[in-house]
């Protein structure tokens, strides 16, 4: 085989591997949102009429992600397998699905981001300050996301005009996207480890306290706290790993051209989807510990009002 041919299964296997992934992937999200809307539908009151908005939102978004993941990498294969010309509506396919799925990538990341702040509230007891900082890293991340998303545009509309043709303007427009779009990742990373990690920590403790009232038969604190991992998000900053790699490659390098954005919308949808079954178990977790807190203090007053 010669190496021509070594390079187009390179180009193939790079394209069809997550294309095969995030098909399997959405198989396991459809059974997720499917069980979770069934949970929402008969356990009225279970969660916030946001939050059922939110993951509809979420599994349309991954649906019309890959509906356009499918035709981005049709278009990819044809243009740099089959290599048909660069002329051709294959290379206006390649370039706007790209950009939409990158703009469904970036709603469903502030919609996610929306409903973890949500969450990391009500956790906390509703206490305002508590969130000051993770809306604050939100913003910054979100609106690099925004950043990156508009040069993107911008250097679609120039690749439909003038294709084959790069400026200096242009040249530096690219270089300021590649810049742009590390740093999103990279703080997206940070935002969707630290909240994640404020929402376990607080669910831990709450739950540690509240073993103390019951038997240790009834309450398993190492489940928990796996449950807890898991539930409130970890998985997403996991996700992110990867892009993050990939997008320090070198540019002529086939992996480099590896596209996991349909990947991390699925995520992101799932992420939030697979908290909805145990919901309720946090709440109760929370309702026991305000209970017994202010028992607490009662007591507490009690105490101090005998001694006076």
């Amino acid at each position: 085989m010669s190496t021509f041919d070594d390079v187009l299964y390179s180009w193939l296997f790079v394209f069809n591997l997550p294309s095969t992934f995030y098909t399997l992937l959405y198989g396991v999200y459809l059974v997720l949102f499917v069980t979770s809307m069934y949970i929402m539908t008969h356990k009225k009151g279970a969660i916030s009429r946001l939050q059922f908005t939110a993951i509809v939102a979420l599994f349309v978004l991954a649906t019309l992600g890959l509906i356009l993941s499918c035709i981005y990498t049709n278009a990819l294969i044809r243009m740099y397998v089959l290599e048909v010309p660069p002329h051709s509506e294959d290379f206006v396919l390649e370039e706007t699905s790209n950009t939409i799925l990158f703009g469904l990538y970036v709603l469903a990341n502030i919609i996610a981001d929306t409903i973890l702040i949500h969450r990391c509230y009500k956790v906390w007891g509703a206490k305002g300050k508590i969130i000051v900082f993770p809306v604050f890293i939100s913003i910054i991340n979100n609106g690099l996301a925004l950043v990156d998303f508009i040069t993107d545009l911008v250097q679609m509309a120039h690749a439909l005009k003038s294709i084959n043709t790069v400026d200096d303007t242009m040249a530096k427009l690219m270089t300021f996207r590649k810049y742009t779009y590390k740093s999103f990742l990279a703080v997206n990373f940070f935002t969707n480890l630290f909240i994640p990690i404020m929402i376990a920590g607080r669910i831990w403790w709450i739950g540690h306290q509240v073993s103390k009232l019951l038997p240790s038969r009834k309450f398993n604190l190492t489940k928990h706290i796996a449950a807890v991992c898991l539930e409130s998000g970890v998985m997403y900053p996991l996700a992110l790993l990867p892009p993050l790699v990939l997008a320090f490659q070198p540019s002529e390098k086939p992996s480099s051209r590896v596209d996991l954005t349909p990947i991390l919308i699925q995520v992101v949808g799932i992420a939030p989807t697979f908290i909805i079954g145990n919901e309720q178990r946090d709440q109760v977790l929370l309702s026991m510990w305000d209970a017994n807190h202010n028992t607490d203090e009662h007591v507490q007053k009690s105490e101090e009002r005998s001694i006076v």
